[in-house]
């Protein structure tokens, strides 16, 4: 879904294949903002090696200190 400038999300974002994106506690609306992701991107919840990009959601910065 493109935003007010019209280019979509994956774009901006520079998810380009092949990646393996890494998402870690995203809003429940996250893959509604994506929207169709180009062939050869996937999202992931677990942490895998190698780590080529990772969307990491936190409101306090605690939780991001333990991560």
């Amino acid at each position: 879904m493109p935003g007010y400038s019209g280019t979509p999300l994956p774009k901006k974002l520079g998810l380009k294949p092949p990646l393996t994106l890494i998402v870690i506690d995203a809003p429940q609306d996250y893959p509604v903002w994506l929207g169709e992701l180009p062939a050869g991107v996937r999202i992931v919840s677990r942490i895998g090696k190698p780590l080529q990009a990772v969307h990491l959601f936190v409101t306090q910065r605690a939780i991001l200190e333990k991560i």
